[in-house]
């Protein structure tokens, strides 16, 4: 949970100081282009999304969410073109990290080979703690996603970007609030003790995605299948809980970064 302290800076400038659990992406950040053929990709970067704990604040917001991950697409191997699965870890600050499968199917759409589509989930579920917050979340996701090249296949690719998401979230937790009992604070801050609340969120919530990538060097042959780097946004709802209540829910917008370098039989 990202628990900031009203008393010390206004919220929109404290960057740094703050309890902040419960990272929760907006997108897998699986390409909807295939490689039709065996690959095996490694990705690292940020991608949209935003805390639990901002869900706390009078005015929750969104954040880049980092993650690494490993992704492979069998093909041949195993006779299942499109197919791709893939594992993340989603990193959060002070340890609060964990593991979500991801799967979903790509193709194209058209014989030009310029429009692709994605349909891909991921599960989880997360718990930290930390200075006196703590978080369990069940999480599961499910994308669609649209690629558009609007040129021929070459050494340098445009992409346009635009899907939808949804995620089922369940999530408890317990944090500290300012003394009028609303709004989350940290609980190391302050001369007075802060009380201390506990709360849940549930439900589904829906955002819409889209961005723009590069393809660089990508290639039909070789081990060496190429470099993607995508700028990715999203635009959501995310849930909002005041003095340990869930309450209406919230819009985000926030942005991310993810480099994909794939790879795999000549």
């Amino acid at each position: 949970m990202r628990i900031c302290s009203r008393w010390t800076l206004p919220l929109a400038l404290v960057t740094t100081g703050c309890t902040s659990l419960g990272p929760m992406p907006a997108t897998t950040g699986i390409s909807a282009s295939p490689a039709s053929r065996p690959d095996v990709s490694l990705q690292a970067g940020w991608a949209p999304g935003y805390r639990l704990s901002a869900a706390t604040q009078e005015k929750p917001a969104g954040a880049a969410i980092q993650q690494l991950a490993a992704l492979v697409e069998p093909d041949s191997w195993l006779g299942l073109p499109g197919a791709v699965v893939g594992l993340r870890g989603v990193i959060g600050n002070s340890g609060d990290s964990y593991a979500e499968p991801m799967l979903g199917y790509r193709t194209h759409v058209d014989r030009g080979r310029h429009v692709s589509i994605l349909g891909a989930g991921s599960a989880a579920r997360a718990s930290h703690s930390a200075k006196g917050a703590s978080y369990e979340a069940t999480r599961a996701s499910g994308e669609l996603m649209r690629d558009v090249n609007p040129h021929a296949e070459g050494g340098v690719e445009l992409h346009l970007l635009g899907g939808v998401s949804a995620m089922a979230l369940s999530a408890r937790g317990t944090y500290c609030v300012d003394q009028a009992r609303r709004y989350g604070v940290d609980c190391d801050v302050g001369t007075t003790p802060s009380p201390r609340v506990s709360g849940e969120v549930g439900g589904v919530f829906p955002a819409l995605t889209g961005g723009v990538a590069v393809d660089l060097a990508r290639r039909g042959t070789g081990p060496f299948h190429g470099v993607r780097i995508g700028a990715h946004v999203a635009h959501g709802q995310m849930p909002s809980i005041v003095g340990g209540v869930e309450g209406d829910r919230r819009a985000y917008t926030s942005g991310g970064l993810l480099v994909t370098v794939g790879g795999g039989p000549p």
